[in-house]
């Protein structure tokens, strides 16, 4: 005779989330969603970090890399009477972007509203091409012979 199981489509990745989700008790880190966009005078990412406040939110740049990073969440607690199941924890997000040439590390600007993390990075202006004026050899070495001391 054949036993009968009861059909528990999610009950596998349930199990699996549990056993993972207790190897990692103190939270985990996540990587926001993010759009950049490249405008004429300036690049902008927006990155989504719902329920987190301004101040729990750093924005860096460090050595040409721009690095957002933000805590979210519950506070950790040892009480966990009551609950079945508990989801919602203290979360961290990380998110990195390597700042492309022509723009400016010093001038960049945050803002938090509604969930959407706004960072907008200056443009500098590409410098205008140098032309370097070449000189033959008779003009290299008309100098020296007026009593100009010669480069070495």
């Amino acid at each position: 005779m054949t036993a009968m199981i009861p059909f528990r489509p999610f009950a596998d990745i349930l199990t699996l989330d549990r056993r993972l989700g207790s190897m990692f008790d103190g939270g985990w880190t996540a990587f926001p969603r993010v759009d950049v966009k490249d405008a004429e005078d300036h690049l902008e990412i927006v990155a989504e970090l719902p329920g987190v406040k301004a101040e729990n939110v750093e924005v860096t740049v460090e050595n040409g890399v721009l690095t957002m990073a933000a805590r979210a969440g519950q506070e950790e607690s040892e009480d966990r009477d009551g609950y079945v199941w508990r989801e919602r924890r203290q979360q961290s997000f990380q998110r990195s972007f390597r700042l492309p040439r022509g723009t400016a590390a010093e001038q960049v600007e945050a803002s938090l509203e509604n969930g959407l993390l706004t960072v907008s990075i200056q443009k500098t202006p590409a410098p205008a091409p140098a032309r370097i004026a070449v000189k033959s050899a008779a003009q290299a070495e008309a100098p020296a012979e007026a009593g100009a001391p010669a480069a070495s």
